[in-house]
């Protein structure tokens, strides 16, 4: 459980100064809400029991301040009060994901709840916040019951709070995008089943033409010893590096256009290798499977009449 109680008020250092939000919070407030520092510490237990004169400032609001310089040990005023900066937020969202909480929470600034409610908001309101987070994803339910009883009997049975479940909406959305991630699979997969097919029968082409163009070569190896087999082997083997050099630049390909999307992302994205092995070995399996006719065609020409229709 991570009580939240929120202030605003100008943020200043030096010249340079911000209106911004205050989050009074407690030491757990990172590990319920996710958060996570980009330098120094959050606030810990002995900065509440102290009141203690320390923020942790958002990324936004760091980079404003005091631009690329450090801001881990600096001092900043709140008001009329000076607070030692102990840590710097992390980049919240993405390009693509950037909604207003996060913008906000990065232009802001979080100090201890006790200090917050000593010398601003005031000790005897109520907390604007509670988070709480839990640990079984099948027990959200239960989890918000006992919550609404335990504030309920706080409140001694006045319903003038509202408890929200916010892991039953990330979960629905997460359901809504598991449904449309899959249908664009089957989309994509069908434009690479029909890609394969085509790459396949182009592979068949280029070794279909290189064999009319090499007859008098088939003959005339054939005619001082090579079996069938041998040039079955050679015109098999020629179809499958074919097949594996288009297999690796699509792979290069793919993994260069990871790397790129993935500078967009905090996490970047992830390049799993049994992807990359599974698409080299479709590419091998594809220029094993397209190359048998040709391969047949190349190994069954008779010698003499290759040599002659080369002639």
């Amino acid at each position: 459980v991570a009580p939240v109680d929120f202030y605003e008020d100008i943020v200043r250092r030096g010249d340079e100064e911000r209106k911004a939000q205050i989050t009074g919070a407690t030491s757990s407030y990172p590990y319920v809400r996710n958060r996570a520092m980009e330098s120094g510490r959050f606030i810990n237990e002995a900065d509440e029991r102290a009141f203690a004169r320390v923020c942790v400032l958002g990324y936004r609001l760091k980079s404003r301040l005091f631009g690329t310089e450090d801001a881990v040990g600096q001092s900043v005023s709140i008001g009329s009060r000076r607070f030692s900066v102990v840590g710097v937020g992390k980049k919240l969202g993405n390009q693509f994901v950037n909604d207003d909480d996060f913008i906000q929470e990065m232009e802001g600034l979080y100090m201890p709840l006790s200090t917050l409610r000593k010398f601003y908001s005031g000790e005897d309101g109520p907390v604007a916040l509670l988070a709480v987070k839990g640990k079984d994803m099948e027990r959200l339910g239960d989890l918000k019951s006992e919550v609404e009883a335990s504030l309920r009997i706080a409140h001694r049975g006045a319903e003038d709070f509202r408890v929200m479940n916010i892991a039953e909406e990330m979960l629905r959305a997460r359901k809504q995008a598991g449904d449309q991630i899959r249908s664009w699979q089957i989309v994509l997969g069908a434009i690479a089943g029909i890609s394969l097919i085509v790459g396949g029968i182009g592979l068949m082409s280029v070794l279909l033409i290189s064999i009319g163009e090499r007859v008098y070569e088939i003959g005339l190896r054939k005619a001082i010893g090579a079996t069938d087999f041998e040039v079955f082997l050679q015109f098999l083997a020629e179809s499958v590096i074919l097949s594996m050099m288009g297999g690796a630049l699509g792979v290069a390909g793919g993994v260069g256009i990871t790397l790129w999307a993935g500078s967009f992302f905090p996490s970047g994205l992830p390049i799993q290798m049994d992807g990359l092995a599974i698409a080299l070995g479709t590419a091998l399996a594809l220029g094993i499977l397209y190359g048998i006719y040709p391969a047949l065609i190349a190994s069954r020409l008779e010698p003499v009449e290759a040599l002659r229709s080369a002639a």
